[in-house]
Parts: structure tokens; sequence; C-alpha cells
């Protein structure tokens, strides 16, 4: 197997060397470290089954030595976990050093539960690129093509179902051009690699003179559309609340991620244009319900304010003791019977003329030349006093006469 070395320490952030990184993996005895050794040293080796992983730095030259190459190629076991997962590490921490991958068959092997057992670990290899977010070219190799019995690099390729690969560009690209085809006014490309491009959602309601639209911005990730791609949604015209732009986001999220594996985006654009209407028709039957419900609960005020109170005997009874005790506030105060009021204390007109005989013969002053001067006394016998009238009502009347 050659000198071991020792891997890569994974929790350092930079790998031990700069230089490019290639993986080689597949099946036990498919040969992998014995092409290890091969680029390393030059001559062919015979090699046991490897227990742990290997790397080497490998120097090759060709064009007569013209052109050499440097490189760093990590021979990953199979059936190692721990591979697996450092694999998947180095995806994430150290993946601009990453190169490519050789996945070695042992083509000599015509047992089938051995080729789904390489297809096997083939996917796990594929999905590991997929989680790393990192897409890197795949190389399959078809080792022992020299022995008598070997498979045919087609017979290999069909087993392994190479053609079922995802082709992420071509997916992407036939995708880009049905939604020209669905959108040709709303669709609008800003880059063609990677694949960005907004999508302007009108939806089919409108309220009244508020219009509303909506703009879809979506940029392809490399393993789109295994994966979600970046996306977002911005208001083109009109206002949305917060929650309803929430929700709008929730159910586009929701639609890309049961579409993952297939084409998404047209499902997205039309699931926010289908919740936007719904979002625009739920809040105008909403307001006119509350216009509906402020016109009614107005009718209904008015109708109270013209019918009035209704009488009931509680409320009769306490209005008639209320009234019944003004009345007779008001008859005590027209007898005088509040003496202890100041107010009340101001004289009448007859006592005025009691107290003051001069205002009985005041008129005299205002007399002017020409005037006729009535004697009062010619008058006397028509006025007949009786003993029953009550003496009180005539003090004025005697009062005058004496003076005179």
């Amino acid at each position: 197997m050659g000198a071991a070395t020792s891997l890569p320490d994974q929790s350092s952030k930079e790998p031990p060397s700069q230089l490019p990184y290639y993986i080689i993996t597949g099946l036990s005895g498919a040969g992998k470290t014995t092409i290890l050794y091969r680029l390393k040293l030059g001559v062919h080796t015979t090699c046991a089954p490897s227990l742990s992983e290997n790397l080497e730095t490998i120097e090759y030259e060709y064009n007569d030595g013209q052109v050499k190459q440097v490189f760093n190629l990590w021979d990953l076991t199979e059936g190692s976990s721990r591979a697996l997962r450092e694999f998947g590490t180095w995806q994430t921490h150290y993946r601009q050093y990453l190169r490519g991958i050789i996945f070695v068959v042992d083509s000599v092997d015509h047992n089938p539960f051995i080729m789904e057992l390489a297809l096997g670990r083939l996917s796990a290899v594929l999905q590991k690129q997929v989680q790393g977010m990192k897409l890197l070219p795949l190389l399959v190799l078809a080792n022992k093509q020299d022995c008598p019995l070997a498979m045919t690099v087609a017979d290999v390729k069909d087993l392994l179902r190479l053609e079922e690969l995802p082709n992420y560009k071509e997916e992407q690209a036939n995708e880009l051009e049905a939604l020209q085809s669905i959108y040709p006014d709303e669709y609008e490309e800003i880059s063609t690699d990677p694949g960005e491009f907004t999508i302007l959602v009108v939806p089919d309601e409108q309220d009244g003179d508020d219009t509303y639209a909506m703009k879809l911005h979506v940029k392809y990730t490399e393993t789109y559309p295994d994966t979600l791609p970046e996306f977002s949604m911005d208001m083109e015209e009109g206002e949305l609340d917060e929650e309803d732009f929430d929700t709008i986001m929730k159910k586009v999220t929701e639609a890309a991620e049961e579409a993952i594996g297939m084409g998404m985006v047209f499902s997205m654009a039309s699931i926010a244009k289908d919740t936007l209407s719904e979002i625009i028709v739920s809040n105008m039957e909403r307001r006119e319900r509350e216009e509906e419900e402020k016109a009614q609960r107005e009718l209904e005020e008015e109708e109270k304010r013209k019918e009035g109170t209704r009488v009931t005997v509680e409320l009769f009874t306490r209005w008639k003791t209320a009234f019944d005790s003004e009345m007779a506030e008001k008859e005590r105060i027209e007898k005088g019977l509040k003496k202890d009021d100041p107010k009340m204390l101001k004289p009448t007109g007859r006592q005025l003329f009691e107290r003051d005989h001069s205002l009985a013969k005041s008129d005299a002053t205002f007399m002017e030349e020409g005037d006729v001067d009535v004697d009062i006394a010619l008058f006397e016998r028509e006025l007949v006093i009786t003993d029953d009238e009550d003496d009180n009502e005539n003090d004025v009347l005697r009062n005058i006469r004496s003076s005179d």
C-alpha cells in the first residue's frame, strides 16, 4: 500500500497543503490503492485491501516533462463511515481546494450484488456533494480493462445507471426556457451563470384603485433542483401587513420544499399569486363587513334616538316623584315660605306703596301744561267697601286718603 501518511487534521481551519485535492474511492478490491501508488511511484504494485485512508502528494509529468502537475490524492477506504464524515467535513471547510472525485469500479466482477453495492457507494458520495453544496467533477474509472472477462465501459455505465445522474445545468436551462415561455412579460433575466432572474407576480384580484404586485427573485444554486434556490419576495406595488407578507413567504417556501428534485419556480410563483389574491379578497370582505356593521350601528342608534325612552312603571314613578317635589318647591317659593332666604325678602309692589305714600302721587310730577288734574274724590262714591272684605287689602287706599 506504500508508506502510510497521517490524514489532514479536521479541526484545523487550513489544510496541510493548499495544493488541489482529489478523492479516489470505490468498493474494496476495486484497485484504488494500486492506482494511487502507480501515480505516486510510477510502477505497478500489488496491494492488500486497505484498512485505513491514504493521502499522497502526486507529482505527474507529461508531454516529455514539459507539463508538471502536483496535487494531493486522498484514498477513502470503502465502507468507512469516518471517511464519509471526513469527506463531508472537507466539503464544508476546504471545498475551495477540492477539484474532483475518482470512483473506481472493478470491471471483472460481474456479480450484480457487487454492482448494486458500488451504486450505493456512488450515490452516498454524490449525496455528500449535495449536502456540502459543492459540485465536483466525477470520473468513473472502469479498472482492470486489460483482463479478458472485463465488462465493457458501456456495461459499467448501464449497471451504475450513470445516465440517470442529475445534470443540474441542463435541468436549470430547461426550466429557464419554460419560465420565459410562461411569463413572457413578467420574466426578467439578471444573470445566466448561475441562473438569476425575477418574475413579476400580479394577482387576479385587485382592491379597487389600490393595485398590488410582487416580485419573486430567484437565484439557482449549483445543485438546484435537488436543493432550494436562493429566493426572496418584494412588494412591487401596494403595501401588505407584516402578517400577510409572512403568510405568503411561508406558503412559497412550503411549495418549494415539496417540489425538491424537480423544477419548482413555477409552483412558487403560482402559490405567491394565489395567496396574494386570497389576502386581497379577504381584506376587501373584512372591510365590507366592518362598513356594514358600522352602518347598522348608526341606524340602530338613530332609531333609538327617535323612539325615545320607553316608559315603564319604575321610570314613571321616579319621574312623578321628582315632578311632585319640583312643584311643591315652586309653591313654597310663591307663598313666601322661604323667609330665611335673603332673595325672598325683596318687598312686593304693595309693600312699597305702604312704605312710601309719595309713590301714589309720583305721577303728578310728569304732568305738563294743559293736563287735567282729576279729583279722585269725585270717584269715591263708586267705591263701595263692605265690612266683609279684608281690611288689609284696602290699607293702601286708606293711607292715601288719610294723607290727603
